[in-house]
C-alpha cells in the first residue's frame, strides 16, 4: 500500500488532536512532576503514535521518515500556537515535552509496517 498525501494530512490531524489533547491534560490539569503520571503521558504518546502509524498499512523507511518529519514539524507548530497558550509559553523549557516527540519517534521506527518483513512473508 502506498503512502499518499491525503492519508499523511488526515492521520496527522487526527494524531495532533490526540495529542493536543493528552498534552493540555497532562501538561495543565496534572502534576506533571510525579513520574507515574509521566510513565502514563508517555505510554499514550507511544501508542497513539503505534495506533495511526500502523494505519498506514505496510511502509518503507523512507515513508516512516517522511511521516516523523511531518508529524514532528507539525506537532511543533501546535505545540507553539495552541497549547503554549493554553498550558504556559514555559512549556518548551519542559523537558517532558521534548522527550515526548523521543518516544514518538522511536514508537514510530520500531513498531510500525515494514514493507520488508511484508515482501519477505510474501515470498516464503
Amino acid at each position: 500500500m502506498d503512502l499518499t498525501l491525503g492519508q499523511l494530512v488526515s492521520k496527522t490531524i487526527l494524531l495532533q488532536i490526540i495529542f493536543l489533547v493528552v498534552k493540555v491534560i497532562f501538561f495543565d490539569y496534572l502534576n506533571w512532576e510525579l513520574w507515574p503520571i509521566m510513565i502514563v503521558f508517555y505510554v499514550l504518546i507511544a501508542v497513539s503514535s503505534i495506533a495511526i502509524v500502523r494505519r498506514f498499512g505496510d511502509i518503507n523507511y523512507f515513508e516512516a521518515f517522511l511521516i516523523l518529519i511531518v508529524w514532528t514539524v507539525v506537532g511543533l507548530l501546535v505545540d507553539l500556537v495552541i497549547i503554549s497558550k493554553i498550558v504556559d509559553i514555559k512549556l518548551f523549557s519542559n523537558v517532558h515535552l521534548w522527550f515526548s516527540y523521543l518516544a514518538m519517534i522511536l514508537a514510530v521506527l520500531i513498531f510500525d509496517r515494514k514493507e520488508h518483513v511484508a515482501l519477505r512473508k510474501a515470498m516464503k
